[in-house]
């Protein structure tokens, strides 16, 4: 979250009781039970682990960004092969 986000406005996620729900209880694992609970890598695991402490509703353009915005990797920027 370190490029800062390209909008003014912002909204609040649906289910946010829900999801702090989860987090509270995500918050007592650590990154392997976090690593085997959702079948990911270590080290996605200890980044959603760190996610996870520093989750911090209402959410404002200075501690959150549309989630759009939020992920850079090369399946989050690059069209679909094929697709176009």
């Amino acid at each position: 979250m370190e490029t800062p986000p390209t909008t003014k406005q912002v909204t609040q996620p649906d289910f946010l009781k829900h999801s702090q729900a989860l987090i509270d209880v995500l918050r007592d694992y650590s990154p392997q039970q976090i690593s085997e609970l959702m079948g990911i890598s270590d080290k996605l695991a200890g980044l959603n682990a760190a996610r996870f402490e520093e989750w911090q509703p209402p959410f404002t353009l200075n501690n959150a960004k549309p989630a759009a915005q939020a992920f850079q990797g090369d399946v989050y920027t690059r069209p679909a092969s094929g697709k176009l």
